[in-house]
């Protein structure tokens, strides 16, 4: 039994919601996760913490895509999105 097309539209539009969205926000708490950890000059840190955001945000829309659910797609970004989040609060709790 196949789904229905509005149901496999609204799956490709949360992909692509998880992917773009959630890839973004992956990426810039993966940056400044980075930023905070680095030691070094000002513009050294923000130059590696700006670069490690790029093959973060193509990992996550490749892997909202390769996932067999809608689902399964949005627990793999929201999972380390509140590892990144939790280590973000962490940093600035201080």
């Amino acid at each position: 039994m196949t789904d229905s097309p509005l149901r496999y539209r609204l799956a490709v539009f949360s992909r692509c919601l998880a992917g773009i969205g959630g890839g973004f926000v992956l990426a810039q708490l993966s940056g400044v996760v980075l930023a905070f950890s680095l030691t070094g000059s000002g513009e050294e840190v923000m130059d590696a913490a700006a670069l490690v955001g790029i093959p973060v945000f193509i990992v996550s829309l490749l892997w909202v895509f390769s996932c067999g659910n809608a689902w399964r797609a949005w627990a793999g970004i929201g999972v380390p999105l509140l590892v990144l989040g939790g280590l973000v609060w962490n940093f600035y709790g201080r």
